[in-house]
């Protein structure tokens, strides 16, 4: 499970490089996902303590909730995705849940950290609304 779990973290990488390549608008915080998707792989795959430089902390979902409210309210209706950036902000989304239904059986069984799960389901969120305000 973990090799299938660090597998779809690096898939949900590779759709984020295509949001950064097309798109320059929230580059520093998408970068910053970026990095914590590594720490977390690594904290995953129970690197050595020295791997993990900036463990997914309270504060980096905090962040990640002021940054999702920043983009306003989500909508109330069904959203087709149409422009190939929303389409791509929208592929990380269904990426980031695959994830998150993997990542339930390892968070019950006590070897993940809240703070790693949380972040993954927020993340999902965080697709959406740029998706949406990409359209």
């Amino acid at each position: 499970l973990i090799i299938l779990v660090n597998g779809k973290i690096d898939s949900l990488q590779s759709a984020l490089d295509m949001v950064l390549l097309l798109s320059k608008e929230h580059d520093e915080f998408l970068s910053s996902i970026q990095q914590k998707l590594w720490q977390a792989s690594g904290e995953i795959a129970n690197c050595p303590g020295e791997c993990l430089n900036a463990p997914i902390t309270e504060a980096d979902l905090k962040k990640l909730e002021d940054y999702i409210d920043s983009l306003g309210e989500p909508p109330n209706k069904f959203v087709r995705f149409t422009n190939e950036k929303s389409i791509w902000f929208n592929e990380c989304r269904v990426r980031c849940r695959e994830l998150e239904t993997l990542l339930v059986k390892i968070f019950r069984e006590g070897k993940l950290r809240p703070e790693i799960y949380s972040y993954f389901n927020r993340l999902s969120s965080l697709f959406f609304m740029l998706g949406y305000k990409s359209g």
